[in-house]
């Protein structure tokens, strides 16, 4: 019986990540998510991998998290990434 009832709350917990995954698809980029995805963007389209930047002016941070975005959006598009 006390099995059945966390069987029944964890599939309570899994519907309702689920639900607020889905009600933020269209809030848009705010916060550090944009930041990075944007500074990715600009590395790749100025083909500078060393110097990170943000609307044109340096952004003073490691690029590797750039570089990890830049190969995902080689392999599956930047459409996907954003």
């Amino acid at each position: 019986m006390l099995e059945k009832k966390l069987n029944y709350l964890l599939i309570g917990y899994c519907l309702l990540a689920g639900l607020s995954m889905y009600l933020t698809l269209w809030i848009p980029f705010v916060g550090e998510e944009g930041v990075y995805v944007l500074g990715a963007i600009e590395m790749a389209h100025h083909h500078n991998y060393l110097k990170t930047t943000l609307f044109g002016q340096f952004y003073g941070r490691p690029p590797l998290y750039d570089w990890l975005l830049i190969g995902g959006a080689k392999l599956v598009g930047w459409q996907h990434i954003l």
